[in-house]
């Protein structure tokens, strides 16, 4: 399942859980998130990602947190280990590349 994230509730499902979490950062006019949406969502069922939370955040209607951690483009995954961004990605990528970029 995937998670609906937004400013609001971004700290509570997060930044203060106990399990790495993988955030897609989103908008409505970018084409390109469009496209990459369905492999998001192929790879978060993938048994290699099993102890990820995931979750998708539109930054149309939510500006705060996008600006906290430096979001410049979308789609955007960012990989946080409880309060940490230990890592990001940028761009319409593949099924195995994004599982790579995971694993």
């Amino acid at each position: 399942m995937i998670a609906t994230l937004d400013d609001a509730n971004f700290a509570t499902n997060v930044t203060r859980g106990n399990r790495k979490v993988c955030v897609m950062f989103t908008a409505d006019w970018a084409g390109p998130c469009h496209l990459v949406r369905p492999t998001f969502e192929e790879v978060s069922e993938r048994a290699a990602v099993a102890d990820y939370l995931f979750g998708v955040f539109d930054i149309g209607d939510n500006p705060a947190t996008p600006k906290v951690y430096g979001l410049r483009s979308v789609p955007c995954f960012m990989v946080f280990d409880r309060d940490v961004l230990t890592k990001s990605l940028t761009g319409a990528v593949s099924a195995d590349e994004l599982e790579e970029f995971l694993t």
